[in-house]
């Protein structure tokens, strides 16, 4: 399994506590906590990923982290009330219009 909630332990992500991932997943440079990439690459391939494996990633969703002109004008146009996953649900929605899989 990717990840258990255990009442004693706390949370698991591919058998390993958190502070084994703290421990064991690579830290931004100079930094000292784990970073999203490391979880994500170990919740997806059940590796501990390598310093150079997690940077790797970490630039890849740089790469495509553009955000279409068409949902940031969306975004700026909801009401500052709009609850904030109504917000990404709506992006998410319009995102569609450039994926690959569409």
């Amino acid at each position: 399994e990717t990840s258990v909630l255990d009442a004693g332990e706390g949370i698991r992500y591919r058998g390993l506590t958190l502070f084994d991932c703290k421990e064991q997943l690579p830290a931004f440079p100079g930094g000292t906590e784990m970073t999203p990439e490391g979880v994500f690459w170990l919740l997806l391939t059940g590796e501990v990923p390598t310093q150079e494996q997690s940077l790797a990633l970490s630039k890849e969703w740089v790469a495509r982290g553009d955000i279409p002109t068409h949902v940031t004008d969306m975004l700026d146009n909801f009401p500052s009330t709009l609850h904030p996953m109504a917000q990404f649900s709506a992006a998410m929605t319009a995102l569609h219009s450039e994926s690959v899989f569409a």
